[in-house]
């Protein structure tokens, strides 16, 4: 039988939740697709070991990059060759043709959600939604017209 106390005579509380680390599977972009084809996963930008969305950037007349981590959930980012601060709203450009990329809907903090195309389809039925507010980390995933956010996914459903 378990001790309720540990050898400092501390109280012991068990936790709930299973450890997850070593099987955990992630969702991680292996590929996308500005509205014009090309990719956007690139070297020039890695988060833990996995090749990340490199984008250009406008602000007023201020030109930049952001790299995205492609793992699901993780909202990290990286600004390169430009300052911006919190609220801006920024242009998001493919960095091979300087194409806008597509919107795909309002955002709820006012901004737009923009279109990263995750099959060489090009439709808005397969894509990632990412807003274009700095700080705003709403974003998406659609698949087969079908959405899903961070919230909707199960982490036990990958295992």
């Amino acid at each position: 039988m378990m001790s309720i106390f540990d050898n400092k005579g501390m109280m012991v509380f068990p936790n709930p939740k299973k450890d997850i680390s070593n099987n955990e599977k992630i969702i991680v972009v292996k590929e996308c697709f500005c509205k014009n084809g090309h990719n956007l996963i690139s070297k020039r930008v890695n988060f833990n070991g996995f090749n990340g969305i490199y984008l250009k950037v406008k602000f007023q007349d201020k030109t930049g990059f952001v790299g995205l981590s492609p793992v699901f959930g993780d909202k990290s980012r990286i600004f390169v060759d430009i300052e911006i601060k919190k609220n801006d709203i920024l242009e998001i450009l493919c960095p091979h043709c300087d194409s806008p990329l597509a919107v795909y809907s309002n955002c709820s903090c006012g901004a737009k959600i923009l279109a990263i195309f995750t099959t060489q389809k090009l439709e808005f039925s397969d894509c990632i939604g990412i807003c274009n507010k700095v700080d705003c980390v709403n974003s998406e995933i659609i698949s087969e017209n079908q959405m899903f956010t961070l919230s909707m996914i199960d982490p036990s459903m990958f295992y």
